[in-house]
């Protein structure tokens, strides 16, 4: 019993670690990141979020996901979609951010391993592409996180394997498919949730 009381004291201390923005008071949580098999809809963990991200793990959770056809499935509508992709993953550096305003990134590793990093949103990051409102998403250029190239231990970076997947909430600037060693080919999906209205 002792050592489970330990153990879910050590969970609740990772989940709360927060950081400062460089403006001051903003506090943010780091990355939400579990494995798949340890979620459910009804996950405690999820209790905050929006009912769309209860429904895109659902989705997740009860598909055959190594089988899944690149592309666009629906899910519900716009409310609730998946994007299937497969790419390569890159060194550092070379990095594009983004960012939404409307909807979640629920974002699955389906095969292979890469890394990926969050920072709140902040009126002085470097734009590539200005805030797109009918796609939802604003471009940032790879001076956003320089700590990949610094080599500083930010503390929202992380390697995300298979059947592992992170949560980004709409305004978080969030960047993907940098490569943990070598670069290798990535399946992956990102089901997409709309914020609450």
């Amino acid at each position: 019993m002792r050592k489970f009381i330990l153990i879910l004291l050590t969970a609740v201390c990772l989940m709360t670690v927060c950081f400062r923005t460089e403006g001051g008071d903003e506090v943010k949580k780091p990355i939400f990141f579990m494995k798949l098999a340890d979620l459910t809809p009804d996950s405690p963990e999820l209790a905050n979020f929006p009912d769309s991200v209860r429904e895109g793990i659902r989705f997740l959770k009860e598909t055959d996901l190594d089988n899944l056809p690149l592309g666009t499935t629906k899910i519900d509508g716009d409310r609730v979609f998946a994007n299937v992709m497969e790419y390569e993953t890159h060194v550092a550096g070379e990095e594009i951010s983004e960012s939404h305003k409307r909807y979640y990134d629920v974002q699955c590793v389906i095969r292979g391993q890469e890394m990926q990093a969050c920072i709140p949103y902040s009126a002085g990051l470097p734009v590539k592409t200005p805030y797109n409102k009918e796609e939802d998403y604003a471009l940032y250029e790879p001076a956003a996180m320089p700590f990949w190239v610094d080599g500083s231990d930010f503390p929202t970076k992380i390697t995300v394997r298979s059947k592992e997947l992170t949560i980004f909430a709409p305004g978080e600037v969030h960047t993907s498919g940098i490569c943990p060693e070598t670069p290798e080919q990535i399946f992956k999906v990102v089901v997409k949730c709309r914020a609450a209205e």
